[in-house]
């Protein structure tokens, strides 16, 4: 038995494919990490967007006297990018805004879908994105 794993350590056929075999599993791994972060990236943005222009739908509405909530519902069934599950809070009179009748915040929550890390986890992470939207007359804006 000594003999054979002598043999086996001194010998150089095959240190190839057992270098390969064992840089595989990390290959894998960061290809899929890379995946899986664009696509975070990617439905962070498409919320964001969603969040921004709900949000100012929203502020239109409350200008024209309509109803703030049923403006930001049409506005996130037009930008299509918020899925099932996605959690919508719509804030009258925001932190920061509270004499302000016409700003409007929308906060938005949505499962992650990842592919990869995803096997790995219980449950799904969740996107927050969330946009604040108002008319700024003195002309000095953030």
């Amino acid at each position: 038995m000594r003999r054979l794993l002598r043999a086996l350590r001194s010998a150089e056929d095959g240190n190839v494919l057992v270098t390969v075999a064992l840089a595989l599993p990390l290959l894998v791994g960061s290809a899929g990490l890379a995946v899986d972060t664009i696509q975070w990236t990617w439905s962070k943005r498409n919320l964001q967007a969603a969040a921004d222009a709900a949000a100012t739908a929203g502020v239109y509405a409350a200008i024209q006297g309509d109803s703030v909530e049923d403006a930001v519902a049409q506005a996130l069934a037009r930008s299509g990018d918020t899925g099932v599950g996605t959690n919508v809070q719509v804030v009258r009179f925001p932190k920061g805004h509270e004499g302000d009748s016409l700003a409007v915040e929308v906060r938005l929550a949505a499962p992650a879908a990842l592919s990869f890390t995803g096997m790995f986890l219980s449950s799904r992470p969740s996107i927050g994105s969330s946009a604040i939207a108002t008319v700024v007359e003195t002309g000095e804006y953030c």
